[in-house]
């Protein structure tokens, strides 16, 4: 009988974390099965291909009691646990942080929990009763697994976990999917000299205004810039209304979300990205493989991710006139972005593989199973 695991997610819209379960699924050398919870009920990240028959909804749905308390919440998930029998619970952010502290209750029930990253609440300071919150419960899981130093320096300072509990496993990248030699690019704009790209979901967390109005002080300068913005939220509407009160308003598109982003990536000269808080995002990842420079606010791991020369290029958090420089700096000089670009996929490809970083997914989830004594078969 296959083992089955149990993946609880605050939301499942398309996202970077949400991608990696389909990546890691695809890449498992194990007969796993992976159950997902969406607790908002969004389960939109489906939608993409490519999906491996081994990811599915949980059945029964999980239901909520209606203004439940705390001690009401997790008797419900435990409840529902117990029906569901899953071999491992993995959960993922602040918004699966009550299932981690059910998950202390259960056990016979192996638990990993996952961070990677904060929303625009916690974007410039931790929350205190939070970090207090994980500093209670994550020391009972199994594991905690984080996607960057940043998370690793925040786990052991603020939140005072244990060493051997937190493990620093870093997402990686399909280099062949990601490759700018494979890749037939994108046809984005019938003119214009140099194309700023941008991937990202549209939320508050990544402060896409900034990017918009630091892309139109720069096309003020060299009007053969234009900008593309790939992804989907909550904020595409109010974006498109700011951006068409810009000067530069008709050099700039938002295209929604894209399956085949890579060859999006192959279609433009520079990723921007103009986030209040990062951990290691994936759309950097796979400018970097795809040879890209990088024009974005070093915040998280970012100014460790890139190449060494590409750090000139990454201002302090909200320097809307800094990421303006480097967005001009770059598009003046395409020797310079050829150089940098690979010098970015040199590093992405060292660093930064898929196989990396699934062995290492699945060499802590086998782990986790055995400390319960269940087949990690």
């Amino acid at each position: 009988m296959a083992v089955s695991l149990l993946h609880v997610f605050p939301s499942f819209a398309p996202g970077g974390i949400q991608m990696r379960l389909r990546t890691l699924a695809a890449g498992l050398d194990k007969p796993w099965q992976h159950q997902v919870v969406a607790l908002d009920g969004d389960t939109s990240a489906f939608d993409a291909p490519g999906w491996p028959r081994s990811v599915s909804l949980a059945e029964p749905a999980f239901q909520m009691p209606a203004g439940a308390g705390l001690v009401a919440r997790i008797k419900a998930m435990r409840a529902w646990l117990a029906t569901l029998k899953p071999d491992l619970l993995i959960t993922y952010n602040w918004g699966a942080i009550e299932w981690a502290l059910a998950a202390r209750f259960e056990k016979a029930l192996p638990h990993l929990h996952s961070e990677n990253g904060f929303g625009p609440d916690e974007a410039f300071s931790l929350n205190k009763k939070r970090s207090l919150f994980r500093r209670f419960v994550l020391p009972g899981s199994d594991g905690v697994l984080l996607c960057s130093q940043t998370l690793m320096a925040i786990a052991k300072t603020t939140w005072r976990l244990p060493e051997k509990r937190v493990h620093f496993v870093p997402d990686g990248i399909d280099l062949e999917r990601f490759s700018k030699v494979n890749t037939q690019p994108m046809r984005l704009f019938e003119d214009g000299d140099v194309i700023v790209g941008c991937v990202a979901p549209l939320r508050g967390e990544k402060n896409l205004t900034a990017l918009l109005r630091s892309f139109d002080a720069a096309w003020r300068e060299n009007t053969g810039l234009r900008l593309a913005i790939a992804g989907d939220g909550a904020e595409r509407s109010a974006l498109e209304a700011a951006a068409a009160k810009l000067p530069s308003a008709q050099h700039i598109k938002f295209l929604g979300f894209l399956g085949d982003i890579e060859r999006f990536y192959a279609g433009i000269d520079i990723c921007a990205l103009s986030s209040d808080t990062e951990q290691l995002p994936n759309s950097i990842l796979q400018a970097m493989a795809m040879e890209l420079p990088i024009a974005a606010f070093g915040v998280g791991d970012i100014p460790h991710m890139v190449a060494d020369g590409n750090q000139r290029f990454l201002p302090e958090r909200r320097d809307e006139a800094g990421l303006t420089k480097a967005i001009a700096r770059l598009a003046a000089k395409p020797e310079l972005r050829e150089a940098l670009g690979q010098s970015n996929q040199q590093k992405c490809a060292q660093t930064y593989g898929q196989a990396q970083m699934v062995a290492g997914y699945e060499r802590h989830i086998t782990w986790a199973l055995s400390q319960k004594g269940t087949l990690a078969a």
